[in-house]
């Protein structure tokens, strides 16, 4: 079957805009559609076809070849973009043929010398549909998730299926078919992103092992672009009084040592619970206390909550167990499920023990960087809030947030780099060199990592803090408490926002769908959730019960009226029209089993007209296709009809032959 016209052309152009093709895709498009316009026509021999064949292959392995050579690891996308290219030559070859079809030994190399001479001369293409097909296989191969791309693709869907749509049905209904599937596929290709994205983190998150009390292994150091990921790690229902970004601490360390953050003498103590049951009194009570909700799914086991600085009571929390260590890291042991508390908190508090001296350490490879920079600034001669205004405003002037991670241009190491040269990094390296600064300048801090909470959604009036969310910041002890000092860029989490896929929006759907679905089943009981889910089975099974007994009872009318009305001649699996079809087989037109005759005919009058017209083959081959297939009884009067048409018709052309 020959694509629509234009649609090749179209797939060609949307495979070159796709992978930077576009020049080369253009001049395709302009080689297929000339041939409406160029009238000549050449005679492609079996023999020729394979020839092109065979160029189409080594065109291939050339590509095959410059796709390892340019990019090794993205070898195979690339070889599936220069596809198209490397086959358009036997494309444009059945395009300007006589016979506008390809050669199925052309290819399927291995069977040239096994097929027999009838089979091979039976066996012809037209590879304009699976040529479209390419195209849009090799354009999605490139996509980078942009919704535009998908509505293209739907509409050349439609257009290819056009030609072909059922015509007993409804145009309109024809059209809600075609969208219905267009959205259920996007629906489907969007869940499998989801859970792509799903299984990559999960396996990060196995790997890395990044939720440690004791330890934080950092990326200081290495080199590469760090990949954030857009997952939902929790929800923040905020209180009155919220105002963002709001940092949520999850655990804070004392000592480094070649890029890893380490919690000295911090061992967990388990919390008493008091009052209700899911009540937590983490430390005392707060007169400015300020409150919100957290949503959260923790697994089974042991988990580091994520919570804003300050926080002193957890409400409705139904956990097995509740552990604090000294460093204001707070731990859950529970059973796998969603947890929806409440959290008391004073932002001017942070607990955390008293200074000691493994807050004041430097150690010994940044020690001699640090104490430079802090005789520069000259730290050590301003008050504690002057010298950490002093910090702040360094970092602010002359660094630059970035996710990708370069090697040190300097054998002083990674960190004295950041400070000396690169003056680029991410939040990690912020922190640590604000912690190592302060202490530098005398000041006790400790490093913290947990998380920034910044984006608010009007859909679900929520605050939703992501895993790219996730930050580092430094925690200096003034005037007798710990506060919080993040000097990194403001401008982090719009850079990451600028990589996120337009598909995020999709995933955060279902996110929230499911969130939903388990609010909710946690306010019911289990014999509740049953007849919730029995009841539209019923209704369903009723529904599919009587449907089925009306379908039995149609049918047996129908039966019934069929064998009422049978006459002599009946659809029959045989016609008189075959007469026709031996004749033009024996003149050397053969029809391919994939060709129906009204295809076929109509190939046959644009090459000879007065072999096939259609004004006079027409009547025939309806009576044949009513002859053949009904509906309606088929009198004696019609066969006779059929004959003397057959008859007409072969008279004729033997007479116009002869």
């Amino acid at each position: 079957m020959k694509a629509p016209p234009l649609l090749v052309s179209a797939a060609i152009l949307l495979w070159g805009w796709q992978t930077q093709w576009l020049f080369a895709a253009v001049a395709m498009a302009a080689v297929w559609e000339g041939a409406r316009i160029v009238k000549a026509r050449l005679e492609f021999s079996e023999t020729e076809t394979i020839h092109v064949s065979d160029l189409c292959t080594i065109l291939l392995a050339i590509g095959v070849l410059l796709a390892f050579r340019k990019d090794p690891s993205r070898a195979i996308f690339l070889t599936i973009q220069w596809m198209p290219l490397a086959l358009f030559p036997l494309l444009a070859a059945q395009q300007y043929s006589e016979q506008a079809v390809t050669h199925g030994s052309a290819l399927l190399v291995v069977f040239r010398r096994k097929l027999s001479e009838e089979v091979k001369r039976k066996l012809i293409f037209d590879i304009s549909y699976p040529y479209v097909i390419l195209c849009l296989i090799s354009a999605a191969s490139n996509n980078t998730g942009k919704s535009w791309f998908y509505v293209f693709l739907l509409l050349l869907v439609g257009w290819s299926l056009w030609s072909v749509r059922p015509k007993k049905y409804s145009l309109y209904l024809w059209i809600i078919s075609l969208m219905a599937c267009g959205l259920t596929g996007y629906v489907i290709q969007a869940g499998l992103y989801r859970l792509q994205t799903y299984i990559v983190e999960m396996a990060y998150e196995y790997i890395s092992k990044s939720d440690d009390p004791f330890k934080s292994t950092t990326s200081i150091g290495e080199v590469g672009a760090l990949k954030p990921s857009s997952r939902i790690a929790l929800r923040i229902a905020p209180g009155p009084h919220t105002r963002l970004p709001m940092l949520l601490r999850q655990a804070s360390y004392s000592a480094y040592e070649h890029a890893t953050w380490y919690a000295t003498h911090a061992g967990f103590d388990e919390v008493v619970p008091e009052g209700p049951p899911g009540s937590w009194t983490i430390a005392p009570p707060s007169r400015a206390a300020e409150t919100i909700q957290v949503a959260v799914y923790l697994p089974k086991g042991r988990n580091l909550l994520k919570l804003p600085g300050g926080a002193f009571r957890l409400d409705h929390l139904n956990v097995l167990r509740i552990e604090k260590n000294s460093l204001g890291a707070l731990r859950s042991e529970n059973d796998s499920g969603l947890a929806y508390f409440q959290v008391s908190y004073d932002p001017a508090q942070a607990f955390n023990r008293l200074p000691e001296d493994m807050d004041l350490r430097l150690p010994a490879a940044e020690a001699r960087v640090m104490e430079t920079i802090a005789a520069e600034l000259k730290l050590k001669s301003q008050t504690v809030p002057d010298a950490i205004a002093t910090v702040y405003t360094y970092f602010q002037q002359g660094f630059h947030y970035s996710l990708k991670l370069e090697r040190p241009g300097s054998n002083e190491g990674a960190l004295a780099d950041f400070l000396l040269h690169s003056r680029t990094g991410h939040c990690e390296y912020f922190a640590t060199a604000t912690v190592l600064l302060l202490r530098a300048a005398g000041i006790p801090a400790r490093y913290v990592t947990g998380y920034s909470a910044m984006e608010y959604d009007s859909l679900e009036k929520m605050i939703l803090v992501r895993q790219r969310h996730a930050h580092a910041w430094a925690m200096a002890y003034v005037a007798g408490r710990w506060l919080d000092i993040d000097t990194t860029p403001p401008d982090w989490s719009a850079i990451e926002t600028a990589r996120v896929s337009r598909l995020v929006r999709i995933s955060d759907f279902f996110s929230f769908l499911g969130f939903r679905f388990s609010m909710w089943r946690q306010r019911v009981k289990l014999e509740e959730i049953s007849i919730y889910f029995m009841l539209p089975l019923l209704v369903l099974m009723i529904i599919y019960v009587r449907r089925l007994l009306r379908n039995k009872r149609k049918a047996r009318v129908a039966v019934t009226k069929d064998q009422a009305r049978l006459p002599a001649h009946g659809p029959a699996s045989t016609s008189e029209f075959e007469a026709i079809e031996e004749w033009l087989n024996r003149l050397g037109h053969q029809r391919p089993t994939w060709e129906t005759y009204q295809q076929w005919f109509a190939r046959l009058a644009s090459s000879e007209p007065e072999l096939m017209p259609q004004q006079e083959i027409r009547p025939v081959l309806d009576l044949h296709y009513r002859r053949r297939f009904g509906p309606g009884e088929f009198s004696q009067e019609d066969v006779d009809m059929l004959n003397a048409g057959v008859k007409a018709y072969l008279n004729r052309r033997q007479e116009w032959r002869a």
